[in-house]
Parts: structure tokens; C-alpha cells; sequence
């Protein structure tokens, strides 16, 4: 689990549901996406062991 309370605030106050996110929250935004591909492919070879 990854708890980023920063990132979770930044988010709540500057993006509505279904809106893009600002360009300033690219980086960190892209950096959880990363954490969830690579949790997604540690299950995936854990699963085909």
C-alpha cells in the first residue's frame, strides 16, 4: 500500500472526477502509476510460477 497524503490533498483541491490532471502532478502521479505496473507485473509472474 503507498500513502502519499501530499499528493491525495494536491489532487482533492485541483482535479474534479474525470478532469486531467495538472501538468505540476505529472511527475508524482507518474511515479504511483510505475509503483502499481510494477506491483501488477510482480502478480502476474508470481501467478505463472
Amino acid at each position: 500500500m503507498l500513502e502519499n497524503p501530499p499528493l491525495a490533498h494536491a489532487l482533492y483541491r485541483a482535479v474534479e472526477v474525470g478532469q486531467s490532471i495538472p501538468p505540476k502532478l505529472y511527475a508524482v502521479v507518474a511515479e504511483v502509476l510505475a509503483m502499481i505496473f510494477r506491483a501488477q507485473q510482480r502478480v502476474r509472474r508470481q501467478g505463472a510460477a
